[in-house]
């Protein structure tokens, strides 16, 4: 057994809190945002990215919901209400005004269910809120084997699903769902477990941001490559299912940077301040972004209709974080990062004058499920 896999009841393994996924956030909004832009773009295939950026998000969410346990464990009936109510006001409010605007209302109890609570007409929501219940259990064991048990156990059904798309397409219909969707369920808890994997054994990843910056570059370009396969051919390759695979290591080696003194470093630059603006909002302008998909801004034409695109879902965004930040407030929990006890004093060679280390206060990990 490894030194730093304590099993079930032992002590979790120390973690490093100092870890930044803004860039990751703001990468996953905008890949989510630009694969529903067919109609802005020359070419249908240039709007892709939706795949990626909704599986880094859970990527991103189980790394993250992983350092804050073992920061501040919790019971799991207040753990799984606290990430409702970080979900569903936003999701309620943006709702109503949808239906509003575009005059259709419930019929019945079973659609209001379906529009407000589950599955929604998000795929984020309709996958994450079961997904938080299965992986509070694997999270609470405090083992990275259990999280890559918990992945492997995945294989043979993604296994199947990809033998499913290879025989039909995406949109081949299995037991009452998509292909797409079947891989997009099983695939997306695989990554929410990686990143549950990789916020334990941060200690013994050996960071190196330039390899690193490669190997997410190239993962990405097979990411690009699959996609343009599948929509340009229009017909199943093995190489085009290669997207989810090029994923997975894309979000392996982008989140093992999100702790390299090269990334934490680029947070006192000027450059970070619009950063971390958008990825404080990425879970509103994944809400709102499609009002302004549907007000005719594609005839702006190139580059134009996307910036205001942009522009006006950031806008927008802000107003209803400060309205959604009061309404949890009201339902006591804070939407920004809560007052944390001090932790003992750890040190760091970020920053520190050759020859000497700085001692900084370790910080307690947001508490936070959605990638903001």
């Amino acid at each position: 057994m490894s030194t730093t896999d304590h099993g079930r009841f032992g002590k979790p393994p120390p973690a490093d809190p100092r870890a930044d996924t803004s860039l990751l956030r703001l990468m996953a909004i905008v890949l989510i945002v630009n694969s529903h832009l067919e109609s802005f773009y020359p070419r249908a295939w240039m709007a892709g990215g939706g795949l990626i950026g909704n599986m880094l998000f859970f990527a991103v969410s189980g790394f993250s919901l992983a350092v804050a346990d073992m920061a501040r464990p919790r019971p799991f009936g207040i753990w799984y209400l606290r990430r409702l109510t970080r979900i569903y006001p936003a999701v309620v409010l943006v709702t109503a005004v949808d239906l509003c605007l575009r005059g259709h209302y419930p019929t019945d109890l079973r659609d209001l269910v379906s529009l407000f609570l589950w599955p929604t007409s998000y795929t984020f929501v309709a996958l994450i809120v079961p997904f938080y219940a299965v992986y509070y259990w694997v999270m609470r064991l405090r083992s990275r084997r259990a999280y890559l048990l918990g992945l492997l156990a995945l294989l043979p059904a993604f296994g199947g699903v990809y033998i499913w798309y290879l025989r039909g397409g995406w949109y081949a219909s299995h037991f009452g769902m998509p292909v797409l969707a079947w891989a997009t369920w099983v695939f997306g808890f695989q990554v929410m477990l990686l990143g549950g994997w990789l916020a334990l054994r941060r200690d013994e990843e050996n960071v190196r941001p330039w390899i690193d910056l490669a190997a997410v570059v190239a993962a990405f370009a097979v990411c690009v490559a699959a996609k343009y396969l599948d929509r340009v051919l229009h017909r199943a390759t093995w190489f085009s299912g290669a997207e989810f695979f090029g994923a997975a290591a894309l979000f392996y080696f982008a989140l093992r940077m999100s702790w390299s003194p090269a990334v934490l470093g680029l947070r006192r630059t000027a450059v970070w301040a619009p950063v971390a603006l958008i990825s404080s909002l990425t879970f509103e302008i994944y809400l709102v972004h499609e009002f302004y998909i549907r007000a005719a801004m594609a005839d702006l034409g190139l580059p134009w209709n996307v910036l205001g695109l942009m522009v006006l879902s950031v806008a927008t965004a802000l107003p209803l974080f400060w309205l959604l930040s009061r309404i949890e407030r009201r339902l006591g929990q804070p939407r920004r990062r809560q007052p944390r006890p001090e932790l003992p004093a750890i040190e760091t060679a970020v920053d520190a004058p050759a020859g000497r280390r700085k001692v900084e206060p370790a910080m307690t990990p947001p508490d936070t499920v959605l990638p903001r």
